[in-house]
């Protein structure tokens, strides 16, 4: 199940994105250093450019917090509030692409913060949530 929601999740942000750069004449918009694509299945390597370079995780950790999140949280609508402590290893950190940043004691629901993580990347809705569900 987990393989088929992170398959779809994939797929819905290529499906997204790719369109949108051929049709503003970026085709060549992101050539990547590195990228290998397996077969789940077989291990059998389809595809590689520079299968060793170092690539860092990037969004892929928030799309992976949002799986959780999913996975803990049943109620979209419920009240978070932010915490302090995480709000500093952010903004010291990683610093968030929300403008304005979170501000400690803001209260918003769980669908407000996976908006906020999900479509800006912002990294205080991240940190939030996952000290939500993991404390």
């Amino acid at each position: 199940m987990k393989k088929i929601v992170s398959l779809c999740l994939v797929l819905v942000l290529l499906a997204g994105i790719v369109p949108w750069a051929h049709a503003a004449g970026y085709s060549n918009w992101y050539q990547p250093e590195t990228v290998m694509l397996i077969d789940p299945s077989t291990g059998h390597v389809l595809y590689s450019k520079n299968p060793d370079g170092k690539v860092f995780p990037a969004s892929t950790t928030k799309l992976l917090t949002s799986l959780l999140i999913f996975e803990h949280i049943k109620d979209l609508d419920q009240v978070v509030t932010v915490d302090e402590e995480c709000l500093s290893i952010v903004s010291e950190t990683y610093d968030s692409t929300l403008e304005p940043m979170l501000q400690v004691g803001e209260q918003l629901t769980v669908r407000q913060l996976l908006y906020g993580m999900l479509l800006p990347s912002g990294s205080d809705c991240a940190c939030t949530l996952a000290v939500q569900v993991g404390g």
